[in-house]
């Protein structure tokens, strides 16, 4: 193995370990386009998933000409067809055969009458498919626009090796992004339940107290009722009337009602004595 092999293998690694390490979904989308595309020498990248059979835009970076700074942005899963920032019959192409596409000149390639070709005059293009246990998952489109033959053999043959790295992360980055949302959805619904609980509470709240209050009242009556006839029969039978006890001698305050089912498992008609 020569020197050039040498580097071009602790490339390869390096990309892969850096490629690998992210779990988070977004930044793992972050992180991949900024190394291949310092390490492929592009300027213009788009990174595509595939999802039931269609293309969708999940990120792109552009590298700014003059001051180099960097312009990455998440689209989650824009529908290729409403993307107009790239040659889409070549990446239908690579969708279709799987295989790597480059070209040195595009404007002298088969797909010269592409709209993004013919109205960008695009020099370099390098198409790669995401492979991952024989299916197609991705696909990463590369552009340089300053010069012809940027992609290199050597510089593709990296990306291939590296590509198996990137459905593997992929893979993987997309399984947390599934986990996370399904605990944020379930933290919500968790949150909604104790939302409504809390309101019931409150409701049940109001309404017994709406119902003890009127209760004090006709208990207090009952009072005045029970011994107004007891009167009156003692009356009738020439005996003296008896005084009324005070009630809060006689009767402890109603109790806090927490239930419906308190207002008739507590309370026991008053006996006269």
């Amino acid at each position: 193995m020569n020197a050039s092999q040498l580097i071009e293998v602790k490339t390869v690694l390096k990309m892969a370990q850096a490629i690998s390490k992210e779990t988070s979904y977004e930044k793992f989308l972050t992180n991949l386009l900024k190394i291949v595309l310092v390490n492929a020498g592009a300027r213009k990248g788009a990174f595509l998933m595939v999802k039931e059979g269609d293309l969708f835009i999940e990120a792109e970076a552009n590298v700014a000409e003059v001051t180099d700074d960097w312009n990455i942005q998440i689209l989650t899963s824009l529908p290729i067809a409403q993307w107009a920032n790239s040659p889409l019959s070549i990446i239908q192409h690579v969708k279709r055969t799987k295989e790597v596409y480059i070209s040195g000149c595009a404007i002298n390639s088969d797909f010269n009458k592409d709209p993004y070709i013919v109205g960008h005059q695009t020099k370099s293009i390098l198409c790669v498919p995401i492979i991952n246990n024989s299916q197609l998952k991705a696909i990463l489109y590369l552009e340089n626009n300053f010069a012809m033959h940027i992609f290199t053999q050597d510089r593709v043959e990296m990306l291939k090796l590296v590509s198996s790295q990137i459905g593997t992360s992929l893979e993987n980055a997309m399984l947390i992004k599934s986990q996370t949302e399904a605990a944020e959805k379930i933290s919500l619904q968790v949150e909604e339940v104790e939302r409504y609980k809390k309101q019931l509470e409150e409701f049940i709240d109001v309404v017994c107290h709406e119902i003890r209050n009127p209760l004090n009242g006709i208990y207090g009556n009952i009072d005045i009722l029970r011994y107004s006839v007891r009167d009156c029969a003692r009356l009738v039978n020439g005996r003296k009337p008896l005084t009324p006890p005070v009630r809060s001698q006689k009767r402890e305050p109603i109790p806090a009602i927490k239930s419906p089912n308190m207002l008739t498992n507590n309370y026991t008609s008053p006996t006269p004595s």
